[in-house]
């Protein structure tokens, strides 16, 4: 786990009690004795601790959870956004939940760019007093209202 290039924690009694090198770089933290004892929750942004406090009570029962995306704060206060998945494990004797995450706050970043960008090119298209029109083969697979107009077409 120590070489693992993902972050890898591992969580008994709502303390961190392992953390790899990745782990510590995503929190911005320069040594483990930053984060060992600590609880998760201290990271996590409030919107999003009742989804883990949830997770954690599903792990505890032996149960599995599907992967969660989070909001995390570093030490520096910086927002990233991960992907968390998570299992029930033992360390040193005691039960314990270990998650890899996955730093994904690029990719978030993209995501909402290409939506504003979508919804830029729906409003320009949609709200063109000339027709704009897609086909495919001959068909068509979009048209604008003034192109539904004049070809007597819904939209």
């Amino acid at each position: 786990m120590d070489h693992n290039p993902e972050p890898v924690l591992i969580v008994a009694d709502n303390e961190i009690v392992y953390i790899n090198k990745a782990g510590l770089e995503l929190i911005d933290a320069s040594s483990k004795d930053e984060l060992l004892g600590k609880s998760p929750f201290s990271f996590i942004i409030s919107d999003h601790q009742e989804q883990m406090k949830q997770r954690i009570a599903t792990l505890s029962k032996g149960e599995l959870v599907k992967p969660a995306e989070y909001q995390v704060r570093t030490l520096n206060g910086e927002k990233k956004s991960v992907r968390s998945h998570s299992v029930s494990v033992k360390y040193k004797g005691k039960d314990a939940i270990q998650s890899v995450l996955i730093d994904i706050t690029d990719l978030k970043e993209r995501e909402k760019k290409l939506e504003r960008s979508e919804q830029k090119w729906q409003h320009l298209v949609e709200e063109n007093p000339q027709q704009v029109y897609v086909t495919i083969d001959g068909e068509f697979v979009f048209i604008n209202e003034a192109g539904a107009e004049i070809y007597g077409a819904d939209s």
